[in-house]
């Protein structure tokens, strides 16, 4: 949370920053944050290597970043938007030319994704086993929207052959679909860095078009960005105030429900 409060005060007012540290601990995710699990290690070093990333701290960022990946896979989306914000600043010429402390920060993650690999490889005979093992726990994928309707249609009458459970998958992916629209509110933003604006678009792709395992509400958190555009609109307007806070209710609620029905795996 302070290397996140770091990251609010570039970007946000007092009131909005603390809005935003409060909508982050109390998204869906909490429950994981304020336990033993590795979501909360893995966001430290996140935070911590965007911090460097915007300095310009590079041997400090692949560091980090590096650390990130391995706690959790999920850091992937980290690196690829660390290297196209090098990509970008150079072609904008906003550093003069690439640096040795810049290859050292962009080598660090791939020894980090390496030895993942390895691991795996050695432990279970699949250096993606992570990945594997995610598709294999679940095999419900989610619909194309417009298959959506008749899906709840088939469920609610029994006709589907499928568990409650499915349905409230989909329905927390709908949720997440309005993501999209946050988005673009933060696209249009000149004061976000593209930095923060292609690692929110890298987590929202993996998110929403990936199996059901990762269309869960917990996972919104990694899309950080989104906060900081959640809790500037929330102060900006009353429509924009109750839309917020009705969504973030209804994606707690399918948080919940995906927790009681799935077990503690979710």
């Amino acid at each position: 949370m302070i290397f996140l409060d770091r990251l609010c005060r570039r970007y946000l007012n007092d009131p909005a920053r603390r809005l935003c540290l409060l909508l982050w601990a109390v998204s869906p995710a909490g429950v994981f944050l304020a336990t033993g699990y590795s979501m909360s290690l893995f966001f430290a070093f996140l935070f911590a290597g965007f911090l460097a990333a915007e300095d310009e701290k590079w041997w400090k960022t692949g560091g980090y970043v590096a650390l990130a990946y391995l706690t959790w896979p999920m850091g992937y989306p980290a690196y690829i938007a660390i290297v196209s914000n090098i990509i970008y600043l150079l072609h904008r010429r906003r550093i003069p030319r690439i640096s040795f402390a810049m290859i050292g920060g962009l080598i660090l993650p791939l020894f980090a994704i390496g030895l993942h690999m390895c691991y795996f490889g050695i432990a279970f005979q699949d250096p993606l086993a992570s990945f594997h093992a995610e598709q294999g726990n679940w095999q419900q994928h989610l619909l194309p929207i417009w298959q959506f309707p008749g899906f709840i249609a088939r469920t609610i009458v029994g006709t589907a052959g499928l568990s409650w459970f499915p349905l409230i998958l989909e329905l927390s992916y709908c949720g997440l679909m309005a993501c999209i629209l946050f988005y673009a509110f933060l696209l249009k933003d000149p004061r976000y860095s593209f930095l923060m604006k292609f690692f929110a678009g890298a987590v929202l792709v993996s998110i929403l078009f990936r199996s059901s395992g990762s269309a869960i509400p917990r996972f919104l958190i990694t899309a950080f960005p989104l906060f900081f555009i959640l809790a500037d609109r929330y102060h900006s307007h009353l429509a924009h105030r109750l839309v917020i806070t009705l969504w973030f209710l209804y994606l707690n609620l399918m948080g919940t429900a995906i927790y009681m029905m799935g077990g503690p795996y979710f």
